[in-house]
């Protein structure tokens, strides 16, 4: 990724865990793309009516990592009933980016040996 975008990425850790959560999704994505801006991202504008689960958890998530605020609490995400495998290694991901920023995401190369 380059330009203004790659930028913000990698100098606000917390905005891109933001929408690597909002864009884990496509029907929340299509919800929040557009409130996603190069100035922020505009969580009260984005309408939550008829979302699934996985929806609402991945968007209070998002904007936890974001805002620093707790809607989403650690007892809730080990809940496999709740919250499947799959979306709490979205939600840790996205705490790592947070925390350690945009390279972490680079992938490793493994020796086959």
């Amino acid at each position: 990724m380059r330009g203004k975008r790659a930028d913000i990425f990698c100098s606000h850790p917390n905005y891109a865990a933001a929408v690597f959560l909002l864009s884990a999704e496509d029907g929340l994505w299509e919800r929040a793309k557009q409130h996603v801006t190069d100035t922020g991202i505009y969580f009260d504008r984005i309408r939550l009516g008829g979302v699934t689960l996985e929806q609402y958890i991945l968007f209070h998530a998002a904007k936890d990592v974001h805002n620093g605020t707790k809607h989403i609490r650690l007892s809730e995400l080990a809940d496999r009933e709740l919250v499947a495998d799959s979306l709490l290694r979205l939600i840790v991901n996205a705490f790592v980016i947070q925390k350690c920023g945009v390279g972490m995401t680079k992938q490793e190369e493994w020796n086959a040996d």
